[in-house]
This record gives C-alpha cells, structure tokens and sequence, in this order.
C-alpha cells in the first residue's frame, strides 16, 4: 500500500485540442504517453490485460481525449520512479506527495486507500499504536511506503 490519497501522476505535456486542425496535422501519428506502475490491483494490474487497473483506464481515456495514446508498463515501483525522474518514461500511476514531492499532481484525486493489519481470526492482537507492534512478525511489501511514523519504525526493526 502507499500512502492514503491516491493519486495519478502525469508530468505535463504539450498537447492541443486535435479539434479544428488541418488534415495533416489530423493525420500525424498520436503521441505515445508512457506510464508506468508495480502490480497494485486494482489500481494498477498487468499491462497485458483486458482490466489493466482502474487508474491505468482513467489515464488511458484521459490521454484520448487529448489525442495522445497511452503505453502502461508495469515494474518494480522504485525502477518506475527512477525512470520518470530520469526522462526514461512520462510519468508514474499511483504515487503521492509525501513519497515523490518533486513530481506534478492533478488537483483532484482518482481514490483512496487504507493501511490495515490482518490476523488470523483467533488471534486477539489489534494495532494500537506503534508499540503494540513490539515483538510482532509484520510483512511488509518492498519498496512501499505507509506513513512517516510506521516507515522509521520498520527500518528500525527490519530483519533481512
């Protein structure tokens, strides 16, 4: 999980409205928007798939609408970071300011999500903060971030 306001990250692009143009401009190939995503369903799912992610089908007609086509790669999520910064690819779904400030954001966000802990059913522990954590086996997915407070608090206790 990431952090709690989800949002879809685009870097600006140069693009007018197709409406009005001469035929020639008209029949110039679409620009190719690269994005790019880890598996997070169903925000972003595989890219080969019929339901690639809410998010990626938002960016998808987002982009049509612009004339501009979208290609949807997923990676590790670090590597898709690295590679918007760099130039390499146009831009990341589902990140948000705390973890990437140095990206462009849209003003509205395209959803939510919750941190949660799960237990099996007959076991009585309840997250209440994070000293209840202490002497605690917690599975956490590489390279994500949830909030300050719990990200020092795993580095601390991280056991390779």
């Amino acid at each position: 999980m990431r952090n709690p306001a989800l949002l879809i990250v685009m870097l600006l692009f140069a693009c007018g409205n197709t409406a009005g143009q001469d035929s020639s401009a008209a029949t110039a190939p679409a620009r190719t928007v690269v994005l790019a995503a880890d598996r997070w369903c169903p925000v972003t799912c595989d890219s080969g798939s019929d339901m690639p992610g809410y998010a990626v089908e938002l960016a998808r007609e987002a982009l049509a609408r612009s004339g501009l086509l979208l290609e949807y790669r997923v990676m590790p999520w670090e590597r898709a970071v690295d590679a918007a910064r760099a130039g390499r690819i146009d831009g990341v779904i589902g990140t948000v300011t705390a973890e990437t400030p140095d990206f462009v954001y849209p003003r509205q966000t395209i959803g939510s999500n919750t941190n949660a802990f799960f237990v099996r059913a007959d076991d009585r522990w309840r997250y209440r903060g994070l000293r209840s954590l202490e002497g605690v086996v917690v599975g956490i997915a590489n390279e994500y971030n949830f909030s300050p407070e719990f990200d020092a608090w795993a580095t601390r206790h991280r056991k390779d």
